[in-house]
């Protein structure tokens, strides 16, 4: 009985994640395009070989900024695309 118990904060820890994740699934997958953005990006992406725009909507180009790290060096956005690398931007606040 006890060890019963003692499953239970696992138990319920593992079924907040899971539920924590998929809620995050389906934020993520409920940005979809009406039939007008879908026909107005298609033609103006085969009529011009324009850059994408800079902005915060999919497809946009992220704006460059810079950060300081805890070691003191300044890093910027720029730093990254001019290497090639990929960049993974953590934002996290404790309060």
């Amino acid at each position: 009985m006890t060890m019963r118990l003692q499953m239970w904060p696992g138990v319920l820890l593992s079924a907040l994640l899971v539920a924590a994740l998929m809620m995050l699934a389906v934020a993520c997958g409920s940005g979809t395009q009406t039939d007008e953005q879908t026909t107005t990006s298609s033609t103006t992406e085969t009529t011009t070989d324009a850059a994408p725009e800079v902005g915060n909507r999919v497809g946009n180009l992220a704006p460059d900024f810079s950060v300081t790290t805890t070691d003191g060096v300044t890093r910027s956005l720029t730093d990254f695309k001019q290497a090639n690398q990929p960049v993974v931007v953590y934002f996290f606040a404790s309060w």
